[in-house]
């Protein structure tokens, strides 16, 4: 349970501590009634809060506490009068309003309510705060039409078309009216960038029919256009069209270079966190404003990242645009001109240009660690284009972990499943990037299944899959499939689950969906039955046929229930059996 203090904040504390400035022996009473309400006694908590009040009747920590802690209705008669000393003892005690209005409402005194608020009107009548809280108050109890009613009579009597405008952007958001929820939100962020963040979350949700309206209510042109751009671009961002996103966030950055900076960050980071190609293209151009306007220590790092989302985009001309002018940018410091060569050569080895990666290497003057590590990228590079050899030479000095991890690939595709069994095993899975981990663990475990030293057409036929041609990769590998028939339980599904795998991969779904059901049905109790009966009814409903992926999940399910495919199985199968009619 979240500490009551915790909650409160300290500007609670220091509320009540500011309204006792004299009484210290009253702070450590409210203090020791949070303690107790934290720990569920609230009783005793009760007790100390009106102690405090008796002496300080204003007290907002002490009567908000004993709000809390009275929730009987035959307690809220007394949280009911303990606001009203605090009223009488200051006119304008906002925390008894509310409390006051909080408890009528709950008991159901709707007119007792409504005096309370004409009340705290008339002792505070230029201030929005009494109409933001009955709103607020009305909406939390699902009377929407009351919280619309208050938001309305409030800017008639401020003369003020836009006050309490998060509060009906909230109404408006309840009603569906997205297009007038949208408007709110832009007043608001226009006079508070603060609720910034709220709006985006507030509108988020927003159903696909409604994003259009959305998109165009905040940026329609007119007072506040550029903070409704600026939202306009995270909604966008959040709904999967950054290229748009970073149309319109370009075109309306803070003129301040602080908020601009933080703009750009927070943009860049999202959309490099996202995937396509347009994602990492727009993370890339703000990457590279943002380095453009930071101070030469900052943009190093920030132009690195900047290639980077350029390469993930397939730009490799801006990537190396970026790469060169901070590699020969004296400015920059060695640190920052040594990473970006450093970027430069696994751009290259990643592009399929190991070669050109090996002589950017040559030039660069690189620490040791981080030279042997890009060898590793180049010789991945070279396996990619299928260059064993090369690839076993540029490790061939690599006595580490990360190199036997390399030479098990070229060990496994050479068709020595002995050597690369081993060498795959021992790197475990810490070693290179994380996504590599599972790939690894997964050929361990088909090597584990095949039960064979050497077999040199299983090699090829992974081969060509690392090479990029998945449909001639899975083809190869249904005929060494058909050729391990009878040599064990396990080794010709195995290799069946792989081939259907790369069939998908290479976009051939029947062919994909006919290996695996002939895995699941004819080979039920091998241990790649699960995984092919998962990844069976995944396809039938990426195609539209649920109610037969449903049907398989739940005798996938049946069949093998002690597979740890299980709950991943059970996930699919909740998501699914909602999209079924009748389910």
């Amino acid at each position: 349970m979240r500490s009551i203090r915790s909650v409160l904040g300290a500007g609670a504390l220091l509320v009540a501590a500011a309204a006792v400035p004299a009484r210290a022996a009253g702070q450590e009473v409210l203090l020791r009634a949070m303690d107790l309400e934290e720990a569920g006694a609230w009783p005793e908590a009760g007790a100390l809060y009106r102690q405090v009040l008796s002496e300080d009747p204003t007290n907002a920590g002490a009567l908000l506490g004993l709000e809390r802690v009275y929730i009987q209705p035959a307690q809220r008669d007394t949280v009911l009068a303990c606001a009203e000393r605090a009223i009488a003892a200051d006119r304008t005690a906002g925390a008894a309003y509310t409390v006051e209005l909080r408890v009528l409402r709950g008991l159901g005194r709707d007119s007792l309510a409504a005096r309370v608020l004409e009340r705290w009107v008339a002792a505070d009548s230029l201030s929005p705060t009494p109409w933001r809280e009955w709103a607020r108050i009305s909406f939390r109890a699902g009377r929407v039409a009351d919280a619309r009613d208050a938001v309305q009579l409030a800017r008639e009597r401020l003369h003020d078309a836009t006050a309490l405008a998060p509060e009906m952007a909230q109404v408006d958001v309840a009603g569906g009216d997205w297009n007038g929820a949208a408007g709110e939100w832009r007043a608001a962020v226009t006079a508070q960038p603060v609720y910034a963040d709220a709006a985006s979350f507030s509108l988020r949700p927003a159903p696909a029919a409604s994003r259009e309206a959305v998109v165009r209510a905040l940026t329609a042109s007119g007072p506040g256009q550029g903070t409704g751009r600026r939202v306009a671009a995270d909604l966008l961002l959040g709904w999967s069209d950054p290229g748009r996103a970073w149309a319109l966030l370009r075109d309306a950055l803070p003129a301040a270079d602080s908020q601009r900076a933080v703009v750009l960050r927070t943009f860049a980071e999202r959309a490099r966190a996202l995937d396509g190609p347009s994602a990492q293209r727009a993370a890339g151009e703000a990457y590279d404003l943002l380095a453009a306007a930071s101070a030469p220590e900052d943009a190093g790092p920030l132009r690195i990242e900047s290639a980077r989302a350029y390469a993930a985009a397939g730009d490799t001309a801006d990537a190396g645009r970026v790469l060169r002018s901070l590699a020969g940018d004296p400015g920059a410091g060695p640190e920052a001109r040594s990473e970006a060569a450093g970027a430069m050569v696994e751009m290259l080895a990643r592009q399929g240009k190991p070669e050109e990666a090996e002589r950017a290497l040559a030039a660069a003057a690189l620490p040791g660690s981080e030279h042997e590590r890009l060898e590793r990228v180049i010789a991945r590079g070279w396996l990619r284009l299928g260059a064993l050899d090369r690839a076993a030479l540029a490790v061939a000095a690599d006595s580490s972990l990360a190199g036997d991890e390399v030479r098990g690939w070229v060990a496994l595709y050479r068709g020595q499943l002995g050597e690369a069994k081993r060498l795959l095993r021992g790197a475990g899975a810490s070693v290179g990037e994380r996504a590599e981990a599972p790939e690894r663990a997964d050929a361990a475990a088909l090597l584990d299944a095949v039960r064979r030293d050497s077999l040199p057409a299983l090699g090829a036929a992974l081969l060509l899959a690392a090479r990029g041609d998945s449909l001639r990769a899975s083809r190869a590998l249904v005929a060494v499939a058909r050729g391990l028939a009878g040599a064990g339980a396990e080794a010709e599904p195995a290799v069946l689950a792989w081939a259907a795998r790369l069939a998908a991969a290479g976009g051939d779904s029947a062919g994909a969906e006919a290996l695996w059901s002939e895995v699941a049905v004819r080979y039920a109790s091998s241990d790649a039955a699960p995984g092919a009966e998962l990844a069976l009814s995944r396809s039938l409903a990426r195609r539209g046929d649920v109610k037969t992926a449903v049907e398989r999940l739940e005798a996938m399910i049946l069949a093998h229930p002690g597979s740890a495919l299980v709950p991943e199985a059970r996930r699919e199968l909740d998501r699914l059996r909602g999209q079924v009619p009748g389910s």
